[in-house]
């Protein structure tokens, strides 16, 4: 394999990422964290063996940002698996489900690859469709929140009280809970990228103002941080070099974090970005690993797949199996110890599991790509990204339903590029206003020719 010259600079970039990212976790997540479970165990042989591997799958990433499964792909790289090689070796872990965790990440790339996206036939007047759904979902989930929690209150900016309101907020039903999730994490997020892509940044007043509400109510800081994520992600793809541009902000940021790393100030933020976004994932997958290596799989039984047709292994302990996790590894059984979408995959079926849900993880990929057919990468990855990049943290097929991953592609599928007002206003001349026979009814450039003045 050939590399080329301008991959040279992104793998330099890419050493010292990994490089910074294992500095602090001896300096900062062993140090101040070890009480966590985060042990520190370096392993020399893995630790080159780590480096030579994450050389070569970044080789083997998609080179070009065309479409959105290449960035998730590339983003689900630098975010789920380089950390996770790096734990590997810091903490001397298991190599037989390490080298599954590569093998299962190459099959989703392999997947994606080898089958081509399909193109959908689209709705017609979807975008009318879509902002229907769009304002009944917003204004279902508002409605609910405040008839349950009043008015939303400046309580959850206070970093102090996060977990308080957490704890406190009234979600309503689990259709509801659902709505929330669809709402934060595709509805929004959709919003602004369609602001920042149609230029029309008054326009991200309504989505940034409908988070900074929901934040208020829920106190999830992912809530506050997405649209920061989305308009950065929206920048960088319109960069020459997407992975650059990300490692470039990946390294300033943690050499800076690494410079101040006594201070207090840097303490939060180092705790937000190295040890929860990076680390946590990597030692609750390895948790999972270790816990379901030595006892029974669950087969989909905690699923509402199977529709509760098959009684789960561990009904007798009473709680769900990431709180079992929580009291097991963290000796707190309120602690929700949820894994990955390969963690996940384990503790299903084993390595089998790992396998099978990274092929169809490539199928989501190709499917997402299908429903982004000729619509500008940034803009459809405002739809996708958030879920997909969850699945660090979160099962696949919860995924689709909990964090709005069907309706993200749900919202590619419906939007359409031109005018949705032209597109009513020639839906209403073709059926109501000018023209009461189909048959005889122009065409869509004709009728977009005629209102071209008022749209």
């Amino acid at each position: 394999m050939l590399v080329k010259k301008n991959q040279i600079i992104n793998i330099i970039l890419l050493l010292l990422f990994k490089a910074f990212l294992e500095v602090l976790y001896v300096k900062f997540v062993y140090e101040f964290f070890s009480y966590a479970g985060y042990g520190l165990n370096i392993n020399i042989t893995k630790l080159f063996e780590s480096y030579f591997l994450i050389i070569l799958l970044y080789l083997m990433l998609p080179e070009d940002d065309d479409v959105p499964s290449k960035i998730v792909l590339k983003l689900l790289f630098l975010f789920m698996v380089v950390p996770f090689c790096s734990f590997y070796a810091l903490t001397d872990k298991e190599r037989s489900y390490f080298y599954f965790f590569v093998i299962s990440f190459v099959l989703t790339m392999v997947v994606r690859t080898i089958i081509p996206a399909a193109r959908i036939k689209k709705l017609q007047y979807g975008s009318i469709a879509m902002y229907a759904f769009v304002t009944f979902v917003s204004l279902i989930v508002l409605s609910v929140l405040i008839k349950e929690n009043g008015l939303p209150t400046f309580k959850a900016f206070n970093l102090a009280a996060v977990y308080e309101v957490r704890g406190e907020a009234e979600r309503g039903s689990q259709l509801i809970n659902y709505m929330i999730g669809w709402l934060a994490c595709a509805i929004n997020t959709f919003l602004i990228g369609l602001a920042c892509y149609q230029k029309r940044y008054f326009r991200l007043l309504i989505p940034l103002g409908v988070q900074l509400i929901l934040y208020a109510y829920l106190a999830q800081k992912s809530f506050l941080f997405t649209p920061l994520a989305i308009v950065c992600l929206f920048i960088a793809v319109r960069s020459k070099n997407l992975s650059r541009s990300i490692l470039i902000v990946l390294v300033l940021s943690l050499s800076i974090l690494y410079a101040f790393r006594g201070e207090d100030i840097v303490k939060f933020p180092a705790s937000l970005l190295v040890r929860r976004v990076f680390f946590v994932p990597a030692n609750v997958t390895y948790n999972y690993y270790d816990y379901f290596s030595k006892n029974e799989f669950v087969y989909m039984s905690n699923s509402r797949i199977t529709l509760g047709l098959i009684d789960t292994p561990y009904k007798e302990s009473g709680v769900a199996i990431a709180n079992l996790m929580g009291l097991t590894y963290a000796e707190n059984i309120n602690t929700y110890m949820n894994t990955g979408y390969l963690g996940n995959a384990y503790m299903q079926f084993g390595f089998a599991g790992m396998l099978s849900f990274s092929f169809i993880l490539g199928l989501v990929l190709v499917f997402v790509d299908s429903c982004a057919k000729n619509i500008d990468v940034g803009l459809a990855l405002s739809a996708v990204i958030i879920p997909l990049q969850k699945l660090s943290n979160t099962a696949l097929f919860s995924s689709f339903l909990s964090n709005g991953l069907l309706i993200g592609m749900m919202m590619l599928w419906l939007y359409e590029e031109r005018s949705s007002i032209l597109a009513f206003k020639y839906w209403l001349s073709r059926h109501i206003l000018y023209n009461p026979h189909p048959e005889k009814s122009d065409t869509y450039s004709e009728q977009a020719h005629r209102f071209s003045g008022i749209a």
